[in-house]
């Protein structure tokens, strides 16, 4: 595994996987489960989740599954037991129809198969400085990440893309493109923000994409498991001793907040003005827009 160290501005140091001059999370053969994954039997009614880290991939993992299975309850297994470049293809080709994957990765480092087959896609967009801050949190909780260093230093790695997965920035021109000229894609763009505020309209609107209908009163049920406490209580009851051994304090920090705005109680105004200046210049031409806070 072809380890790399990114370093922020005050000397900390980000660990990393490099695989095709892309950096990954520094996982136990992510490079090689990504190199096989264009060998994934890919199903026709597969559903492919993708989106930036921090962007609400777990929570509409959640969702869907629920709207497929018709079952209001809390899956027993974690997002990450679907996660296409977490798992090896013999767990992936074994998991059951209809499959809820998701990643965290581009297009093009997956399987034709989900374009060639209408695979129905969905793609997570949240604003990027609640972004920034939820994945501080969560990279200082990684202990395979090693990064012990503070916000100033890994706002501004973000900054400049040298991240897991890239940049943020790159991630959403890619996939706003992709939205905007691929009509033979069945891609549904979801704002974290829009499920937040209006859950009952989104969660509708994604059900009725997956081809799915169900009464009133599972939609409110599902509203309510997948409420963030609810939802944080039950999922954290699903990972095994070897997941937590990579946690500090022995607690995965996949969920955190939930919210909207909480980089407000962390940008500084000096940060804020310079991440502005990046989303104004880096975004010009990106049709997604972006909410902010409750109000915006």
């Amino acid at each position: 595994m072809a380890e790399k160290r990114l370093a922020d501005k005050h000397g900390a140091n980000l660990r990393v996987v490099e695989y095709k001059g892309e950096y990954l999370p520094y996982v136990p053969d992510i490079a090689e489960k990504v190199s096989r994954l264009h060998d994934l039997e890919v199903r026709s009614d597969d559903v492919l989740i993708c989106g930036y880290p921090r962007s609400g991939t777990n929570w509409v993992w959640e969702v869907v599954t629920m709207l497929l299975t018709g079952l209001a309850e809390n899956s027993k297994q974690a997002k990450i037991e679907f996660m296409l470049e977490y798992r090896d293809l013999t767990h992936l080709n074994q998991l059951p129809s209809p499959r809820v994957l998701n990643t965290h990765l581009d297009l093009e480092h997956l399987p034709q198969g989900f374009v060639e087959k209408g695979c129905k896609m969905l793609y997570l967009s949240r604003n990027p400085k609640d972004v920034a801050v939820s994945m501080f949190h969560f990279v200082s909780s990684d202990l395979l990440s090693d990064y012990q260093g503070s916000w100033d230093g890994f706002q501004d790695l973000m900054l400049r893309g040298e991240m897991m997965y890239g940049s943020w920035f790159e991630n959403i021109k890619r996939w706003d493109k992709l939205i905007q000229s691929r009509n033979d894609l069945q891609i549904f763009h979801l704002r974290f923000e829009d499920l937040k505020i209006d859950f009952s309209h989104q969660v509708r609107r994604l059900a009725q994409f997956l081809g799915v209908s169900h009464k009133d009163e599972f939609y409110e049920e599902v509203e309510r498991k997948c409420n963030f406490k609810n939802l944080k209580a039950a999922k954290d009851t699903c990972f095994d001793e070897e997941e937590k051994s990579y946690w500090r304090g022995g607690v995965p920090a996949y969920m955190r907040k939930g919210t909207i705005g909480d980089w407000k109680n962390t940008f500084t105004v000096q940060q804020n003005e310079e991440w502005d200046k990046k989303i104004t210049s880096e975004l010009r031409d990106v049709q997604i827009t972006f909410k902010y806070d409750f109000d915006s």
